[in-house]
């Protein structure tokens, strides 16, 4: 066999150390695009929060003494605004009107889109923000009210927007 190929140790060590390096730079390029599309963290502040979580649980309890309810009754895209609608009531079931309420909503997947709601009174317990540019999908929304005594109620939930 004169002329022939034939395969020695060193091929057998450039195609392993070819394929290996292909797969380890596929490996660092998805790393790369993962954390560049969504790093993993929801909230920049989490290790300060976490310092204050007893804070949060009382606030939590106290919120539960309190026996406010909250549903978001409207939300929905109206052209490129979305429109959100709140009710909140007592304990009672009675309207509670005259709050501070914040507000915001998140997309799920990055905080690119983080838009600030702000809230309008309509009375008898609701209330109503737009937001402006919002796309249709699923948002994070986050809402918080406050009387005049500073007593906190908070909600938190999914919306889907159409």
């Amino acid at each position: 066999m004169s002329g022939g190929f034939e395969i020695k140790g060193v091929h057998v060590l450039i195609g392993f150390v070819a394929f290996f390096g292909v797969v380890i730079a596929v490996n660092v390029a998805f790393t790369r695009a993962a954390l560049n599309s969504f790093p993993g963290e929801e909230d920049h502040k989490a290790y300060f929060q976490g310092l204050h979580y007893n804070e949060t649980l009382a606030e939590r309890a106290r919120q539960k003494e309190l026996g406010w309810a909250a549903s978001l009754v409207e939300a929905n895209l109206d052209g490129e605004s979305a429109v959100f609608r709140l009710k909140i009531t007592d304990n009672t079931g009675a309207p509670l009107a005259g709050l501070e309420v914040e507000g915001v909503i998140r997309r799920t997947t990055h905080s690119g889109e983080d838009t600030p709601l702000h809230w309008n009174n309509l009375g008898e317990g609701l209330y109503e923000a737009r937001a402006d540019n919002v796309g249709a999908g699923l948002w994070a929304f986050k809402a918080s009210a406050k009387d005049a005594e500073n007593d906190p109620f908070a909600i938190e939930t999914r919306v889907v927007l159409k």
